[in-house]
């Protein structure tokens, strides 16, 4: 197995990160930051009012099942026109934020995959890079498809993080305002009690899936390094194969029916541990729109909430434990892109070894001097 794949094993996961944003970063700096920063305010304002367009809906909930629960047929007719409006701006809304996220991940990759390039045909040797711990590993697959595992979910992690604030945000004071408190026994009075159940809610969900996934990470790089591994060696055996060099083919077969069976016992690993973060996904899904209905049954049975403020209370609930579990539902992807993060920080660590750079990680202060490539086209905005 190349020394590469070895050395990722003892990375630090912050450490990692901190290096792969600063290199991966100038794309905010550089020739394209003007295309970055007007796609990232772009799909700022456009989750303002997606989010605005989501809180009217909420409160159109409360309209509507009250006109239901007093029978009144104007008012159900007039918000069934209503509902029409808030859902187009949202639908449109959410088109829109789907088309600049992914040109946001399109010129980011870009970025990123032309300034490898240019570091990688700088060093002059396409086939081998040599670091102190060995040779780094299929540097074209870093270059390609690691780039990529690195920076779409990146850009899916900033931008529904965004959403998932500003929506906490709104849905917090919801459930606070029309909750209101509740009073357990004669007189213990406990004030935006729907808020507490949320946040308590949200940490025990959060909690388990933390601590049932947290080898899901090195499962994630362990597989990633073999697959790595394994086409090097198939790399190798059809070289030394068509060299006629028969001593060498042998070996190369043994070493890539070793990697294979090594690579199908991680796979194995990878999902056991997925499986195990997946039943915990089911379960909260299931019980999340249950238990605001049941918090909130009380006082709808004791006469102080209406129909529509329960209905209401749900729907707010879903949409806090959406933007509470933001780490819950993206847990099994940060594992993943720091399984590649580690082999892209790998690949720039060989490159400035190989041109004399010097590149350490460890410390958050890598620095990186070649510049970026860039197109003409690169200038253009949206």
């Amino acid at each position: 197995m190349p020394g590469g794949v070895r050395f990722s094993q003892n990375r630090s996961n912050w450490i990692v990160a901190t290096t792969f944003l600063r290199f991966s970063g100038r794309f905010w700096w550089g020739p394209l930051a003007r295309q970055a920063w007007g796609l990232s305010i772009s799909i700022v304002v456009v989750t303002l009012v997606m989010v605005a367009g989501t809180v009217a809906i909420n409160r159109w909930m409360a309209v509507f099942f009250n006109s239901i629960e007093a029978r009144d047929s104007d008012s159900i007719w007039t918000g069934l026109q209503s509902i029409a409006v808030y859902g187009l701006v949202v639908a449109v809304c959410a088109g829109l934020w789907n088309w600049i996220r992914q040109r946001l991940q399109i010129a980011w990759r870009e970025c990123l995959t032309r300034e490898l390039l240019a570091r990688w045909t700088a060093v002059g040797n396409h086939h081998m890079i040599i670091v102190p711990w060995g040779n780094v590993d299929s540097p074209e697959f870093r270059i390609t498809e690691d780039v990529r595992a690195c920076i779409d979910p990146l850009v899916d992690f900033a931008t529904s993080l965004v959403y998932c604030i500003v929506t906490a945000v709104a849905f917090v004071s919801i459930l606070w305002t029309v909750g209101g408190s509740i009073t357990l026994g004669e007189s213990f009075e406990i004030p935006g009690y729907m808020v507490w159940l949320a946040v308590l809610y949200a940490f025990v969900a959060s909690g388990l899936v933390t601590l049932i996934g947290r080898p899901l990470i090195r499962s994630n790089e362990r597989k990633n390094a073999m697959e790595a591994a394994l086409r090097g060696d198939l790399v190798l055996l059809s070289e030394h194969s068509d060299r006629g060099m028969i001593a060498d083919t042998v070996q190369d077969s043994k070493s890539a029916a070793r990697d294979l069976a090594g690579l199908f016992a991680r796979w194995r690993a990878v999902a056991l541990h997925q499986s195990k973060v997946a039943g915990i996904v089911s379960a909260n899904n299931t019980f999340m729109p249950i238990v605001p209905l049941l918090a909130g049954a009380p006082k709808f049975l004791a006469g102080t909430m209406t129909l529509g403020a329960l209905v209401q209370l749900g729907a707010a609930f879903t949409q806090t434990q959406l933007a509470f579990n933001w780490l819950f539902d993206n847990y099994i992807r940060i594992a993943e892109w720091l399984a590649s993060a580690v082999r892209v920080v790998v690949l720039l660590e060989g490159l400035a070894e190989e041109a004399g750079v010097g590149v350490k990680t460890s410390t958050a202060a890598s620095s990186f001097e070649t510049t970026p490539l860039a197109s003409p086209q690169d200038e253009a905005f949206l």
